[in-house]
């Protein structure tokens, strides 16, 4: 099965762009929010009981926003050096990262509107979706320009 392709990045950027924009933004979101999870383990107080899961999940949360933020900057690089092998490592933590979000770990903006809440639920995925849209629709972005550097070799 092969993955869907993409022409344009939001139909008015070119993919190398496009690509550039998802690197970008990725930088900066992972960094904030390992930075953030960095603070909230840190400086939170909550009871015993939860403390053990709490670190647990904002541990995981780090070190996934560190490997993101890490991967984000080699996609940058192999986007100025047009180099499609320097893309797959930010393709395959994307998808790490995408599954997080639908399943394991809560974002920044629903860590604020629900505490200490890290239990799935409805709300959360619904607070996740813009994150869940930006990864599948950046992940397809910079996708097809690896397919457009490297033709005939799928990277996924």
């Amino acid at each position: 099965m092969k993955c869907p392709e993409v022409n344009s990045c939001c139909c008015c950027f070119s993919l190398r762009t496009g690509s550039a924009i998802f690197g970008l933004i990725s930088l900066l979101l992972s960094a904030l929010f390992a930075i953030q999870s960095a603070f909230e383990l840190f400086l939170t107080s909550v009871s015993d009981d939860d403390k053990a899961t709490s670190s647990w999940v904002l541990g995981g949360d780090i070190c996934i926003q560190l490997i993101q933020t890490l991967t984000a900057l080699i996609l940058l690089l192999g986007v100025f050096q047009e180099n499609c092998s320097l893309l797959k490592p930010w393709l395959f933590t994307t998808i790490l990262v995408l599954i997080a979000e639908l399943a394991f770990l809560p974002s920044f903006p629903g860590r604020i509107l629900i505490f200490s809440d890290y239990a799935w639920n409805w709300t959360r995925f619904f607070i996740n979706l813009p994150f869940i849209i930006d990864d599948i629709y950046g992940f397809l972005v910079v996708y097809s320009y690896s397919c457009t550097l490297c033709p005939g070799s799928h990277v996924v």
